[in-house]
C-alpha cells in the first residue's frame, strides 16, 4: 500500500469516527509516535505485523478482552 493510499484511508477512517474519546486516543498515539525516537520501529514491522498490532490495540478497548496484571504474573511466576 502506498503512503498516499495509507493517508487517504487513515483520513477516511478518522472522518467516520464519532467517538470523541477514540479520536483523542488516535491523536495521542499519532502525536507520540511522530515525536518518538523509536518511531522508525513501526516501519520495521511487516504490513501483516502492523495489522496485528492495530487489531490487538482495538481489541484492548473492550474490557472483556483484558487480563489483570495479577493473572499474568501468576501465570508466568514459575517460568
Amino acid at each position: 500500500m502506498s503512503i498516499t493510499e495509507v493517508r487517504s484511508r487513515f483520513h477516511a477512517l478518522i472522518d467516520e469516527v464519532e467517538n470523541p474519546s477514540l479520536l483523542q486516543r488516535f491523536f495521542e498515539v499519532m502525536q507520540t509516535s511522530a515525536k518518538s525516537p523509536n518511531a522508525g520501529l513501526w516501519n520495521t514491522l511487516s504490513e501483516h505485523d502492523q495489522q496485528e498490532v492495530i487489531a490487538a490495540y482495538e481489541e484492548s478497548m473492550d474490557e472483556k478482552n483484558l487480563v489483570s496484571d495479577k493473572a499474568v504474573m501468576g501465570k508466568h511466576k514459575n517460568d
